[in-house]
């Protein structure tokens, strides 16, 4: 496989660690798999729309070694399986608690 520049960051958008059936994009552990083994120093996730996750999820994103994270909810009312408020602001808390730069998007209380 091809290195690349230093200077790209590699990302990917991993709403949750479960298949909620809800895109047409590969299966969340195929794009949590591909992060972990991609061979660059330089990785960013968004878990933009955030959907609801096992406990295991945060242990996956360490895995990854995301140099930066982006979260947030749907803006879209898409009607999509959201995790409580204080799961989410629990995630952030754990992955800044390891030294990763968090963006927070739009957060707010879960649609129910």
């Amino acid at each position: 496989m091809e290195t690349l520049p230093e200077n790209i960051v590699a990302g990917a958008t991993i709403e949750t660690d479960i298949d909620w059936h809800v895109s047409k994009a590969p299966i969340p552990l195929y794009r949590i798999y591909a992060m972990q083994k991609l061979k660059h120093k330089r990785k960013m996730v968004s878990i933009e729309l955030i959907m609801k996750f096992s406990p295991e999820f945060i242990r996956q994103l360490l895995l990854i070694q995301p140099e930066f994270v982006a979260v947030g909810y749907d803006n879209y009312n898409n009607h999509l399986p959201e995790p409580p408020l204080e799961i989410t602001e629990n995630l952030i808390h754990g992955l800044e608690a390891y030294g990763i730069k968090v963006y927070r998007k739009t957060l707010r209380e879960a649609n129910q």
